[in-house]
């Protein structure tokens, strides 16, 4: 692989001769040049100037410092690409490992409020009773309980720190008015809770 800078510099030194040419591989052109001296050294100089400006390379190669650029830029792609596949796989683990955590919690929390949930992404709890999933809301899932008018029931759930992916349920509501939604999102669950419960005979006496 031939150098720019030493074709220039032997076409400075020895172009008269050709030697230049016969360096960048053009042997025929080298041996007229040679024979001419440098062409009465017009032909000399203005190969010269084509090899500072670089219109003039080597024959059926490139320079030698724009093979080694070339070289570095691929370099630099290639760790650019394998920066890129590292964070792509790093991010795809913190993606499987919240869902792993998700599907842990979830499972945890249906199974101490005895709730099942459907392939609908309904609810249903230990006495049959169904939740239609209406929305999802920025820190609490709506559900509309089946048969029960003017009620609904929430899971209120947060964001986990640092995981976009993740959340954490808080807790489950039970069927409530719609009145008792903002107490029950502001964390006054056993008040919620014990004011939903129906009125016994006991507790009319």
């Amino acid at each position: 692989m031939k150098s720019r800078t030493t074709a220039i510099l032997l076409c400075f030194f020895l172009g008269f001769f050709g030697i230049h040419r016969f360096y960048l591989g053009y042997t025929k052109i080298g041996i007229i040049q040679f024979l001419t001296v440098g062409g009465f050294g017009i032909w000399g100089l203005f190969d010269f100037l084509r090899l500072f400006t670089g219109s003039l390379g080597p024959e059926g190669t490139v320079w030698k410092e724009e093979a080694e650029k070339e070289r570095i830029e691929k370099e630099k792609e290639e760790k650019e690409r394998e920066e890129e596949r590292r964070k792509r796989e790093e991010e795809e683990r913190k993606e499987a490992e919240s869902k792993i955590r998700f599907d842990d919690m979830q499972e945890k929390f249906y199974e101490e409020n005895d709730l099942e949930e459907l392939q609908n992404g309904n609810l249903r709890d230990s006495d049959y009773q169904e939740y239609e999933l209406v929305e999802y809301r920025q820190d609490f899932i709506e559900y509309k309980p089946e048969g029960l008018k003017g009620k609904r029931a929430y899971i209120k759930f947060e964001w986990g720190e640092g995981d976009a992916n993740y959340q954490n349920y808080l807790a489950w509501s039970g069927p409530i008015t719609k009145g008792d939604k903002a107490k029950f999102l502001s964390g006054d669950f056993e008040k919620v809770k014990e004011e939903s419960q129906p009125i016994t005979e006991d507790a009319t006496v």
